[in-house]
């Protein structure tokens, strides 16, 4: 009994898209052939094709990064820093708390 190609990379929690990049396939061949290596039941040609239209071609991510960088350039210039918190918190204690502290510091032996 072998196992669904899409359960296996879900198992590895990856998607279809980065399955193929990490494995180096281009075709739908590939995928066979890597099924077939690993005894995996492949997926269909119609799915396979649905994962790879939806990945962005390497010339337009390029270009939409780029842009996404400079935007984030000047979002990074115009917001200000966070402040650093310096002030330590002391542990308090109550008047009756100090009082106890001191009787048993002050408390006697008795000699039998």
């Amino acid at each position: 009994m072998s196992i669904n190609l899409r359960y296996f990379v879900a198992k590895n929690k990856k998607s279809l898209s980065g399955f193929f990049h990490d494995q180096n396939i281009k075709t739908y061949e590939d995928v066979l052939k890597y099924c077939e290596r690993r005894d995996i039941e492949p997926i269909t040609v119609a799915e396979y094709e649905d994962v790879v239209k939806k990945q962005v071609l390497p010339d337009q991510k390029n270009e939409v990064s780029l842009k996404n960088d400079s935007e984030a350039e000047k979002k990074a210039v115009t917001k200000k820093p966070k402040p650093t918190r310096t002030t330590r918190s002391r542990k308090t204690t109550s008047k009756t708390q100090k009082s106890k502290q001191t009787r048993r510091s002050n408390s006697k032996v008795k000699d039998s």
